[in-house]
């Protein structure tokens, strides 16, 4: 690519619409080999607005139904091939459901042996017709084909402390990342580190992707303990089966990483004034102690709102997914929960902005498709639906039609 700078077109017209392009708003550029995207604040706020249909488009779950539509957690959800799988913690079980609604299958239960789960906590697809599960609690990735039939396991080895699953690649490998919790060792605010890693196809450590911040901490006096600072950014990682993307939050960027961890681009955004203001933190401490559901409960949090300091500025992102055709979804930050809506950015596969989408506050995205996102919500007695919202690409457009899974 060319070292001079470059305007990039924005995109591909979603479904059948054909939203205007911010103009000259989107640049890209290259900086010693890495590709720099950068949208202006002209391009975020002329961004398209997605919406999601007003009801799901596909709902399953139950309080007292038959047990195959009673979830007790649900870790992963994904649409192939017209069939629904649901990976659910609590029973240590793989279920597919039609889209018509009706139950297929269950495959796993819990326990030790091929196939079977302890805790099960991640789900994902490897190639057309391939599901993956990781299970914590024995470090191993389970195979299964598009029929749930068992294939076979790998166990992670033990370069890692705590290994959590990111992604599979499309080679095999995996990427996983490991926190590790340590208690701070001044009285400094101090960044918790989070490892991240590359295992090959048999689970052997490959590469070293490199160390980050995972959160900021402090440590709190009488009793001895340490917290959060106040609005820390996190990090938040995706993979695409090609690459790895992570945001720390501290900086308006998403960054791709190659599988071996050599940095291919970043993809920067401008927003708004992120300033924390003290009436800001006011405002997260009364939430907290309004919710506390004991008086200890509130001595702790008046023990952190008198020790522990606020970071300077919002973080930039609250979550980071690749969808399933390579656009990335990053959440806003929000500040108060008082808001009922999530609000999600949409960049290209290049990092372009396409859209802005709201989200309904206590809907949980697992996967976000071409024109559907599906995850989860709870009732009213906690129980758990998992549902399929369309995404349309305008207040009162049609859905659009769903591609072939």
């Amino acid at each position: 690519m060319s070292k001079k700078l470059v305007l990039v077109a924005l995109l591909l017209p979603f479904g059948c619409s054909s939203p205007e392009s911010p103009s000259t708003s989107i640049l890209e550029r290259d900086s010693a080999g890495i590709r720099i995207v950068e949208n202006s604040l002209a391009a975020m706020d002329s961004a398209p607005e997605w919406v999601l249909s007003s009801e799901p488009t596909f709902k399953i779950g139950s309080l007292d139904g038959l047990e195959p539509f009673q979830f007790f957690g649900v870790h992963g959800a994904l649409l192939r091939d017209g069939v629904v799988w649901v990976l659910d913690y609590g029973s240590s079980e793989l279920r597919a459901f039609s889209l018509d609604g009706p139950h297929l299958r269950t495959v796993g239960r819990e326990g030790e042996g091929p196939g079977e789960f302890s805790s099960a906590s991640a789900l994902a697809s490897l190639g057309p017709d391939t599901l993956v599960v990781w299970d914590g609690a024995q470090r191993r990735i389970s195979f299964f084909d598009d029929s749930g039939s068992f294939l076979r396991s790998v166990t992670i080895g033990s370069d890692t402390r705590s290994p959590d699953f990111i992604s599979p690649l499309d080679d095999g490998s995996f990427f996983f990342s490991d926190l590790r919790v340590t208690f701070p060792s001044t009285n400094e605010v101090e960044a918790m580190p989070i490892h991240l890693f590359r295992f090959d196809p048999e689970g052997i450590l490959t590469d070293s992707l490199g160390v980050f911040p995972w959160a900021w901490m402090k440590r709190v006096e009488n009793p001895l303990d340490f917290a959060p600072i106040s609005f820390t950014s996190m990090a938040f990682f995706s993979g695409d089966q090609e690459t790895l993307w992570l945001g720390t939050g501290e900086e308006l960027e998403i960054q791709e990483r190659a599988p071996d961890g050599t940095l291919v681009r970043v993809v920067r955004w401008e927003a708004p004034d992120r300033t924390i203001r003290q009436e800001d933190v006011d405002e997260m401490y009364a939430q907290q102690l309004a919710d506390a559901s004991s008086e200890d409960a509130r001595q702790r949090i008046q023990q952190r709102q008198s020790q522990v300091p606020s970071a300077e500025k919002f973080p930039a992102l609250a979550d980071l997914e690749v969808d399933r055709v390579g656009r990335l979804w990053v959440k806003d930050f929000k500040a108060s929960r008082a808001k009922d809506v999530d609000r999600w950015m949409v960049f290209d596969r290049d990092g372009a902005i396409m859209a802005r989408v709201s989200v309904r506050t206590g809907f949980w995205p697992m996967e976000f498709g071409e024109d559907y996102v599906l995850g989860f919500i709870r009732g009213e007695y906690d129980e758990e639906y998992v549902v399929i919202y369309d995404i349309l690409a305008g207040e009162g457009n049609p859905p659009n039609q769903r591609p072939p899974t």
